[in-house]
């Protein structure tokens, strides 16, 4: 705008801009599927973006990503294939279409960021990436030969995929889409149901995690948000995380401040803390600390999950649904420190590294806690934070700690303290030796 512009030009180009604003930038609740903050990219941004197959608008236009987009359209042919003998595949597509088509407002609704596909555009890509979702779990349920599952590789590579936040679709279309499909047309009158597609994926997902599913069938509203589903799992956790230390009803005091970090691993033991795996823990996140004793459940630590680790974080922090990963992914960043405290924790059977070495486990927890903010005072392990810091506070564990890290922190340092103490041990005793003489010598004059 050139100097001197009158108020009038000033008000015109405001409501310009103004106009220019998408309706569909106003944030609602239906908004599920976000972009990563730039700041949190620029750490890791590799574990954000896919690396196969693209789902949604956010990534379809990258050119690595275009290999799959065969794969994808053969897997809507073999979509578009199962289906009643007097209904063509013409027929399906467009049946699938009109429903599809009548859900692209709300579907459009479900983005944060406004998308520049047209309604055709948008739609087919709808149907791509629905029907590919819905195939490919389908094809591992029936046990279906298919090229992508006879590389080993590609399974988990594809499956992180279609854990990441910015590539989704909204998982309404893909179950109505799977819930108007006909996938056996000779099924019996008497047999059973089609199975449900959460069902199915549920499955799929219980195999690549050592963990009981549950989850809310009614508001699943993408893949990743599924899979949390799945995954985290609070299990009244508050209530028993804080049997011995204080109330859990000071959470959320506002003139109660909790503390926003614990010591790490080698300083709890220093401090005369029991760290033991938790063998009757019902998730990774029961952990507990009672009289003295830090009790973890055993976890895995590998390269695949880092991927799926921080796109859930990234989850909890876009979406109010409780922030559980978060708050554990603190504690363990915290408990792990250095290399020494991932060592410690090995030799405890904690975590099972899988890693390249005890740095990179650290590296593992650092990495998830950069991207992590939680409120302190309320989150689920704050009764453990406090209870942890208390114990640490108290006069024998503080001496304790003093005495350990003064004296025994290495062999030469424990060899001297024991030298020392023979050598106070002996004077003491030559002392009590003259001291006796004199006294019976001085017995024996009487």
């Amino acid at each position: 705008m050139p100097r001197g512009a009158s108020t009038r030009d000033v008000c015109i180009d405001i409501n310009h801009g103004l106009s220019n604003i998408s309706t569909t930038l106003s944030l609602n609740r239906k908004c599920s599927v976000y972009r990563i903050p730039a700041h949190v990219r620029e750490l890791d941004k590799a574990y954000y973006e896919p690396r196969m197959v693209s789902i949604g608008p956010y990534h379809r236009k990258e050119k690595h990503l275009q290999a799959m987009e065969e794969h994808k359209w053969r897997y809507l042919r073999d979509f578009l294939s199962r289906g009643l003998v007097n209904e063509t595949a013409d027929h399906r597509m467009r049946r699938y279409t009109d429903m599809i088509r009548r859900l692209e407002p709300e579907v459009r609704e479900c983005y944060f960021e406004s998308t520049d596909l047209d309604s055709t555009e948008f739609v087919a890509m709808l149907l791509l990436d629905a029907s590919f979702i819905i195939e490919f779990f389908v094809k591992w349920f029936s046990g279906e030969d298919d090229p992508l599952f006879s590389v080993s590789w590609s399974l988990p590579l594809l499956l992180n995929d279609m854990l990441m936040l910015e590539n989704q679709i909204p998982f309404f279309v893909i179950e109505r889409l799977y819930d108007i499909s006909t996938f056996d047309p000779d099924r019996p009158e008497d047999a059973q149901p089609k199975p449900s597609l959460i069902g199915i994926i549920t499955d799929y997902l219980r195999g690549i995690e050592d963990a009981e599913v549950r989850h809310d069938r009614e508001n699943v509203h993408h893949m990743l948000h599924l899979y949390h589903c799945c995954f985290v799992q609070p299990l009244e956790l508050p209530r028993n995380a804080n049997e011995e230390g204080g109330n859990a009803n000071n959470i959320g005091n506002p003139f109660l401040f909790l503390p926003k970090m614990i010591p790490c691993a080698t300083q709890l033991r220093e401090f005369g803390v029991h760290i033991k795996k938790n063998k009757h823990a019902r998730s990774m996140f029961d952990i507990s600390f009672r009289n003295g004793t830090l009790e973890i459940p055993r976890v895995a630590i590998e390269e695949m999950t880092r991927s799926r680790y921080m796109n859930l974080i990234a989850f909890e922090q876009c979406h109010d649904n409780g922030k559980y990963l978060t708050s554990y992914a603190v504690f363990m960043a915290y408990l792990i420190n250095t290399a020494q405290d991932a060592i410690l924790l090995q030799r405890y059977d904690v975590i099972d590294n899988k890693l390249a070495n005890e740095e990179e486990a650290a590296k593992f927890f650092s990495q998830l806690h950069a991207c992590s903010y939680i409120n302190y005072d309320e989150h689920y392990l704050a009764p453990v934070f406090r209870d942890i810091n208390t114990y640490c506070r108290r006069w024998w564990p503080k001496r304790r700690a003093r005495l350990c890290h003064d004296y025994f922190a290495s062999p030469w340092a424990v060899i001297s303290f024991l030298a020392a103490l023979i050598f106070m041990g002996f004077s003491i005793f030559k002392i009590v030796v003259m001291i006796l003489s004199v006294f019976f010598h001085f017995h024996e004059r009487k």
